[in-house]
């Protein structure tokens, strides 16, 4: 190998420099600026413009390999002297490149370099990949420049094997101070070398500042980032010390010409101080690929790894601390901080590579292993497109059980971290693991729960693993794998995130809207729609929200109505529909039709609701995908007696001097709502009664003898407050309904409907007796049909007119009468004696007035005009 010296400062003047697209080798104006081109992208803010090629090394043809291109004001840049190669090999903030005094591990970087340049030049075969990345920094558009995943350097310290930051051996000593060999006063300050190994070693000691045994002693709080010339005693001693016991650790060979270890000591020396997972793995024992991953993976969890490297003649243990883009590593040299940077990480498995090696997972056992805790998670990557296709299978054991949220399991827990950048359909799964019983945990970034699932169903070849399908914002979410109870053993854990378009239909924001109704029932939807809820996502996280996908759909009601919503003939056999506000909080839900489909597992819902906005949510049982039928009808609410509070069918009073009361009468619920929303509510349609107590009362209340055989009642106050309430009992049928109840005087309501969603006839009966009956007029029956006569002897009570205006005449032969008027309510509006009633101050309406003399009772209907 020939090496030429060039001393030249270069002042550039920017032009065009057209690359051509056949590979052609590099002249050293080029170098130049391809070198100032990428520090100008990395140092958006520097004015530098002077940049000077200080070496040039050529391979036996004469070709030059690689230059090194120092930049005013430090640092410099390796560029490769052939476009098939990458362009930029290195490249620093620290130092000017002097190839007379190179630390070990440049000098084996820099072999490893020629050999890859040289390489790619006598194979002769073009890379368009490395040609257009040579384009890109020209034209200053690298892609490969910025890196939202990058690892800043971890380790600050800068450490050497002989003299201290100020080159310079220091008042009181420096790095080898306490090195056991002396007589070296040509050179490293009259001792050995420190060793490579031993520096690597007590540098990465020095990030954790973790030691397991006190008879390890070692004062970390005195141990500055450098030593200089003034560098305080205790403080040179510190880190002297610290130095020279990693070198007995690994049996360090000292001499003046150079100290060396094996590698490999160091892993089991680690082990034995606290870092039980340390590993030494040679590079041959994976594929390119892997091993860079590895690298990265363990960078970007924060944990530096211990790097091996070998030249022809010479080897050297560094520090990986940071991680740039693509192969570009962070390396602590070990040299004082010089020439610490950025360097690609070749690939040359049948050469050069070979022999390099490296010392994974030291991590001290007071941290917990990466994986164990949500501070500190395995990260997972997503690719260049913003999605995640990632796999990962591994052992539960020593993970600790650290997740203590809802239905945390009691086996140990592993944590992974991921980022969307956009929203994304998101498919969360443990199918395929070696534990055959899991459970899955999805939180978000401050490890609230977000989805959990325990069973797979359909989604894995076993239910007893876990899957979840859902749709999530852009952000950083956390997923915990466990096992099911205490089980532990491998969990293969599953994440793959595709960035999601949202389709009409798959979010609150986003629904279905109903057509609006036209024609002659303008007010009233008949809407039917049939989609496969495959790719929905999961948007909808209410109380019994399913993990199924959901279809959302949206529609006004303009006018109180009748709302049906139903999936019955669906082919997804099991469906769960939701009705919501305009809030998107539950009004109603419902799971099993019942006899309202030809099969339960349909969902159906028929209720009552005021104008409004509202949102269906359509979706499977637990997981289930397929296709859905959605109907949604309604229908404009029309009041009827009986279907509501305010339209309460009257029964009878019962007055003070009578003994008893009973009503019987016979309704169908078809088309009356549900309109009482009481605790035990059913939501089948409802008949409201009324009766009124003037004296305490036993009352009973059935539904005995009912065509609808599954029945349900309530007793309310006026007010419509519920008192009591009745399912089944008191009946031949069981599932026939009877209140009992001893009652104070007051107006009472009924409430009679079906059990569950329920239609048909119900019959109600309705009995008080007075428990203390007073004497005074006997009043009858107050049921709002024709005039009923109870007592007539003569037949000559009557009024008239009919309608009437004013006055209400009262004919009858006899003196002495009584009456009263009433509304349709039943409530008293007055009575009196007299046969000519004044009701000027009544309302317009239909009245009813009881009408009692000596032989004769009546209760007649009179209009008022």
């Amino acid at each position: 190998m020939k090496k030429q010296l060039l001393s030249m400062i270069f002042l550039l003047v920017f032009g065009g420099y057209a690359m051509n697209a056949s590979a052609e080798k590099v002249n050293s104006e080029k170098a130049k600026q391809i070198a100032l081109k990428h520090y100008y992208a990395s140092h958006p803010n520097s004015r530098v413009s002077n940049v000077e090629v200080q070496n040039i090394v050529s391979s036996d043809d004469g070709n030059e390999s690689y230059y090194v291109v120092n930049y005013q004001g430090g640092g410099f840049a390796i560029v490769s002297g052939d476009d098939n190669a990458q362009p930029i090999l290195g490249y620093t903030d620290e130092g000017t490149f002097d190839p007379n005094s190179m630390p070990e591990g440049l000098s084996f970087l820099l072999a490893g370099y020629e050999r890859y340049v040289n390489g790619i030049v006598s194979e002769g075969v073009e890379n368009p990949a490395a040609q257009r990345e040579w384009e890109n920094i020209e034209q200053g558009s690298s892609s490969r420049l910025t890196n939202t995943t990058s690892v800043a350097p971890m380790t600050t310290t800068k450490w050497g094997q002989s003299y201290n930051n100020d080159r310079d051996c220091g008042m009181y000593g420096t790095y080898n101070k306490f090195a056991p060999v002396t007589g070296c006063e040509t050179k490293s300050c009259g001792r050995a070398y420190a060793g490579c190994v031993a520096l690597a070693f007590s540098q990465v000691l020095a990030y954790w500042k973790y030691e397991s045994s006190p008879s390890l002693d070692f004062d970390w709080d005195n141990m500055p980032d450098e030593l200089r010339n003034n560098t305080p005693e205790v403080e040179v001693d510190a880190v002297a010390h610290l130095i020279r016991k990693c070198g007995d650790l690994v049996d360090m060979s000292y001499s003046c010409n150079g100290s060396n270890a094996y590698s490999s000591k160091v892993a089991t020396a680690l082990r034995g101080m606290g870092y039980p997972e340390s590993v030494y793995e040679n590079r041959s024992s994976y594929n390119d690929d892997a091993w860079v991953a590895k690298i990265i993976d363990h960078l970007q969890n924060g944990v530096p790894v211990l790097y091996r490297g070998r030249s022809e003649t010479a080897g050297h243990l560094m520090i990986f601390d940071g991680w740039s883009h693509d192969r570009y590593f962070h390396i602590n040299l070990g040299w004082t901080g010089y020439g610490n940077g950025n360097y690609y990480l070749i690939d040359d498995p049948e050469g050069f590579t070979q022999y390099h090696g490296a010392i994974f997972n030291v991590i001290p056992d007071n941290i917990r292993k990466v994986g164990s805790i949500l501070e500190n998670p395995i990260k997972v990557k997503a690719g260049s497109n913003g999605e995640i296709d990632y796999v990962d299978a591994r052992d539960n054991r020593s993970y600790g059980n650290d997740y203590n949220g809802y239905n945390n399991q009691s086996s140990e827990d592993i944590f992974y971290r991921f980022t969307l950048t956009k929203n994304s359909e998101v498919e969360l799964s443990t199918c395929g693991s070696g534990m055959s019983d899991t459970y899955i945990h999805l939180l978000d970034e401050n490890g609230n729960l977000v989805l959990e699932n325990d069973q797979a169903r359909e989604s894995c070849p076993s239910t007893d693993y876990s899957y979840i399908k859902t749709q999530l914002s852009a952000g950083t979410y956390i997923l915990v794998s466990e096992g099911y109870r205490d089980a532990y053993g491998s969990i293969k854990t599953q994440i793959k995130s595709k960035v999601y378009v949202e389709k009409p239909g798959s979010s609150f924001l986003n629904p279905i809207e109903l057509p609006k109704p036209t024609g002659q029932n303008k007010w009233e939807y008949d809407f039917v729609d049939s989609r496969d809820n495959d790719s929905y996502g999961n948007k909808y996280v209410g109380s019994t929200n399913q993990p199924s996908e959901d279809i959302f759909y949206k529609f006004e009601l303009k006018k109180k109505s009748e709302v049906e919503v139903s999936t019955c003939g669906s082919p997804m056999s099991d469906t769960f529909i939701h009705l919501l506000d305009a809030n998107g909080n539950m009004v109603f839900e419902n799971d099993e039709a019942y006899e309202s489909c030809p099969s339960t597992h349909y969902s159906y819902l028929k209720e009552m609701l005021e104008p409004g906005v509202y949102y269906v949510v359509s979706e499977g049982y637990t997981n289930s995908s397929g296709v859905i039928n959605t109907q949604i009808k309604t229908e404009e609410y029309v009041m009827k007696p009986g279907s509501e509070l305010a339209a309460s069918i009257p029964t009878f009073l019962l007055a003070i001097n009578e003994p008893s009361r009973s009503y019987t009468n016979t309704l169908a619920t078809y088309g009356l709502g549900d309109h009482f929303k009481g605790y035990y509510n059913q939501p089948s349609e409802d008949i409201f009664y009324n009766f009124e107590l003037q004296t305490e009362a036993d009352v009973t209340i059935n539904t005995c003898g009912s065509p609808l055989y599954d029945t349900y009642i309530h007793l309310l106050t006026e007010e419509g407050v519920e008192y009591m309430q009745n399912d089944d009992g008191g009946c031949e049928t069981y599932r026939q309904s009877t209140i009992q109840a001893r009652l104070a005087p007051g107006k009472y309501h009924v409430v009679a409907e079906a059990y569950y969603y329920g239609a048909g006839e119900i019959k109600i009966s309705i009995e008080a007796v007075n428990i203390n009956p007073q004497s005074g007029p006997d009043f009858m029956d107050m049921s709002t049909g024709e005039p009923e006569l109870l007592v007539d002897t003569d037949g000559e009570l009557n009024i008239a007119p009919n309608p009437v205006g004013n006055v209400l005449n009262i004919q009858s032969a006899e003196e002495e009468i009584e009456w009263r008027i009433i509304d349709l309510s039943g409530k008293v509006y007055k009575a009196g004696n007299v046969k000519s009633i004044d009701v000027s101050d009544m309302n317009s309406g239909v009245w009813i007035i009881e009408i009692r003399s000596a032989v004769d009772n009546k209760k007649l209907r009179f209009v008022k005009k």
